[in-house]
């Protein structure tokens, strides 16, 4: 148990003597980044020497529980989680607030907001622990997951990709993308879709390393192993894999508008083919290198009115020219109604 965890408990709890309730809190955002240099004795000094430390308290799994606990019962119209904290591998060995995200996932007050930017991932898979085999897929409006300095793979129930309006998970990995989510359709030999019915807004990261990706090989499978029939054959002539789902076949996107791409390893070119039908108006493509993308044809977006190009750092000197060519081809396919670039 660190002191900033403790304290939150304690401030908390102290307001109303441990019994307080808040019915009108529908949010909460908890930040513990702290400067890159900040260690946990640091911040315990900063909460006074007088709080306890982990080892006098027992171990952090029975304070994490009592902080979930209380947190679940002050807050029971809780409808958004932010939570924030690139050290908490050091600074609480877990993600402290594992056990309400999963209640609030899984429970009678769904979340409509997720947000978590963190070095481990919340165990909300623990199908074990929770009686539930598998478990249920995830509804929710916006989920944005940033584990770009995660350490080792994790996994959480598939998504519903019905309720989703804004989506951001970095890293994945490139080939199960898009098999981490289930649909109410159900695939056939003649009709098969992934469809992202209300997604407006999508971010997604690629996995550098395939060791260490966002959702691990076993929640790929749990998704798949959701939906009615088995799926085998009905795709399996098709690639490359990022462009179709597993078990549904092609994603796709009627009202999506913003789409964000980082470390996009494969054919860029193709994988874009996925949103041209979309009505994209803002596309933002980071850590682009062009000597495996040579020029991107753009032309298929004719609502385009926001780019945004961020090619690999550092650059190697002897490819400028090559990259200046394929910049210029790229810029010649993108809409005259542009109205603003970005590039760097």
């Amino acid at each position: 148990q660190t002191a900033d965890q403790l304290m939150l408990q304690l401030q908390l709890a102290g307001l109303g003597g441990g019994k307080t309730v808040w019915p009108g809190i529908e949010r909460l955002r908890i930040d513990m980044n702290c400067s890159d240099n900040t260690t946990q004795s640091e911040v315990r000094q900063d909460f006074g020497p007088e709080l306890p430390n982990h080892t006098e308290f027992g171990t952090g799994h029975l304070h994490h529980r009592a902080l979930n606990e209380f947190l679940s019962r002050a807050l029971p119209s809780l409808r958004e989680i932010e939570y924030y904290a690139f050290k908490a591998v050091e600074m609480y060995g877990t993600l402290p607030i594992n056990g309400l995200i999963y209640e609030r996932l899984h429970g009678n007050t769904p979340l409509r907001t997720l947000r978590i930017a963190a070095d481990c991932g919340p165990d909300v898979s623990n199908a074990s622990e929770k009686k539930r085999e598998p478990d249920a897929p995830v509804r929710i409006e916006r989920l944005e997951i940033d584990y770009s300095k995660l350490s080792f793979s994790i996994s959480i129930p598939p998504i519903m990709v019905s309720s989703l309006v804004e989506l951001k998970l970095e890293p994945v990995i490139v080939d199960e993308v898009w098999n981490h989510f289930v649909s109410e359709a159900v695939p056939t030999s003649t009709k098969a879709h992934l469809l992202f019915s209300s997604l407006k807004t999508l971010k997604l990261g690629f996995a550098s390393n395939s060791d260490l990706f966002f959702f691990n090989r076993t929640a790929a499978s749990r998704a798949s192993d959701l939906s009615s029939g088995d799926g085998d054959g009905l795709f399996a002539n098709i690639e490359p894999r990022f462009m179709r789902s597993a078990k549904y076949g092609q994603p796709m996107f009627p009202v999506l508008t913003s789409l964000e791409i980082r470390h996009f390893p494969q054919n860029l070119g193709k994988f874009l083919t996925l949103f041209t039908a979309s009505p994209i108006t803002s596309l933002v493509i980071c850590d682009l290198t062009f000597t495996s993308h040579v020029g991107l044809d753009l032309s298929k977006f004719r609502g385009l009115r926001s780019l945004g190009i961020r090619l690999t750092d550092p650059l190697n000197l002897d490819d400028v020219a090559d990259i200046n060519r394929a910049l210029s081809a790229t810029f010649s396919t993108v809409n005259p109604d542009l109205q603003h670039l970005t590039l760097a």
